[in-house]
């Protein structure tokens, strides 16, 4: 529904405006030329601020990226660390182990 609402206003608007052109346009001849020539600078301004941005973000994102290489190289030259002998079970026995010995003991 707003799509169509936004198409129907879109066409209105042009058709508003064509029919308008026919009678502003000996008005606005004399201003063209100044008219569109500020539209192509400003164009032009626009394209390269926005080329630069992406030259900025682009160079952002290549050193991101040579940083990652690095860590994964600095990764991949550390020795592998041992894995645990076990999965932790013989851990907790351990501990419960020393609470139960810590409960029997006398006071002094």
């Amino acid at each position: 529904m707003n799509n169509s609402l936004s198409f129907l206003t879109g066409l209105a608007v042009g058709a508003g405006l064509t029919f308008a052109a026919r009678d502003l346009a000996p008005a606005l001849a004399p201003h063209a030329r100044t008219l569109t020539k500020r539209g192509l600078k400003l164009a032009v301004l626009g394209f390269e601020r926005g080329r630069e941005a992406l030259a900025l973000t682009a160079e952002s994102l290549s050193d991101l990226l040579a940083e990652v290489q690095a860590e994964l190289q600095a990764e991949r030259a550390m020795p592998p660390q041992p894995a645990p002998a076990n999965n932790g079970s013989d851990l907790l026995a351990e501990l419960l182990a020393d609470e139960h010995a810590a409960d029997v003991t006398p006071e002094a």
